[in-house]
């Protein structure tokens, strides 16, 4: 097996595991749905989200990659903090939809 292969084969892993979270984050905002309409909450929550965005920035900006970068072969670059908004968006954005879908349902 070839080390381009290695490398695929770790990013297939990781690809697996971010699929199994984010069903399982799927699967628990229908909850948040359900809990919604039995509660009469409304399903957009703009402080909650803008909370989740600022937790998930403030832990990027935390991460310290010198203590990362002695551990590792290669270096390791800082996620940018729009790419981790705009994928967060869309992940709430669709979990909002599932709930209005499940809402309907």
């Amino acid at each position: 097996m070839s080390k381009l292969d290695i490398f695929r084969e770790e990013i297939d892993d990781i690809d697996d595991q971010i699929l199994d979270l984010l069903i399982k984050r799927m699967s628990i905002s229908i909850k948040v749905g359900k809990f919604k309409k039995e509660n009469n909450i409304t399903i957009l929550n703009s402080n909650r989200e803008n909370e989740v965005l600022e937790r998930l920035v403030n832990k990027n900006n935390s991460i310290d990659l010198t203590d990362i970068n002695r551990t590792c072969v290669n270096n390791v670059i800082k996620i940018d903090d729009n790419f981790i908004k705009n994928l967060w968006i869309n992940l709430m954005d669709y979990s909002k939809e599932l709930q209005k879908i499940n809402d309907k349902l």
